[in-house]
């Protein structure tokens, strides 16, 4: 019987994200310089808006959504 190949083994561009935990792939975007998924890069983005304008219903809904979708790919909060 074949084996299917794991492809989040370490050395395949894979890492842990820093604020969600979860195995994550290096795409080549921003958030891999600061070794986040992209759903936890883009809350900070949402974050820092909220630090410089103020809070918003759709800015929180939109950082929830994008939690649920983390927690959804395994990451926990």
């Amino acid at each position: 019987m074949k084996r299917t190949a794991n492809r989040f083994q370490r050395g395949s561009g894979v890492f842990e994200c820093n604020s969600c935990h979860r195995h994550t792939r290096d795409t080549g975007g921003d958030n891999t310089q600061v070794r986040l998924c992209e759903e936890c890069y883009e809350i900070g983005g949402i974050e820092n808006q909220i630090a410089d304008q103020g809070s918003t219903p759709e800015l929180l809904a939109e950082i929830e959504t994008l939690k649920n979708r983390c927690i959804e790919k395994g990451g926990k909060f």
